[in-house]
């Protein structure tokens, strides 16, 4: 378990560092159950790091915010200013029921005519599989016979302009 919090810190280290020139536009946007949104800065994010179930980001000015894993809804990476924008450029995704033990429901709905991706991943980033890879408009709902182990799990979606998450629990 261990070894799985260290490998998501660094991966959100990388994640991060990476762009250094578009640090100053993008942002965290952290989506709770209860529909709450918190924005974060990259460039005022010292790290985030998961441990027992928790979510917690430091910020560079010293002040620090936390939540449980099950409280989060959806969480990304922005480089585009306001959320309603990054809706048009990329697409809306909805992940039901969620928790799930044998069929989930992916619905993706994108403004514009593109190429997606959408896989399962671990949560240390390493693809358990693929749902559907084509061309995509509109709402479209794919459905996903659930084939992997209990636990926590993300649905992401890659676009042609950028990425979009949910966490999804299979139980």
């Amino acid at each position: 378990m261990r070894t799985l919090y260290f490998s998501l810190f660094v991966l959100f280290s990388i994640v991060l560092f990476t762009n250094q020139k578009l640090a100053a536009q993008q942002q965290l946007i952290v989506t709770l159950n209860n529909s709450n949104i918190e924005t974060f800065a990259l460039t005022d994010i010292r790290s985030i790091k998961f441990v027992q179930q928790t979510m917690t980001l430091f910020k560079n000015n010293g002040s620090v915010s936390s939540w449980s894993i099950s409280d989060i809804d959806n969480y990304r990476f922005d480089g585009v200013s306001g959320i309603n924008k990054q809706e048009q450029l990329i697409g809306k995704l909805e992940v039901f029921p969620n928790p799930s033990s044998s069929q989930v429901v992916i619905s993706f709905s994108s403004l514009i005519n593109q190429r997606i991706s959408i896989e399962v991943v671990d949560l240390l980033g390493k693809k358990q599989c693929d749902v559907y890879i084509g061309n995509h408009f509109g709402t479209q709902s794919y459905i996903w016979q659930v084939d992997i182990a209990k636990g926590i799990y993300v649905c992401r979606v890659l676009t042609e302009n950028g990425i979009v998450t949910k966490s999804l629990i299979i139980q």
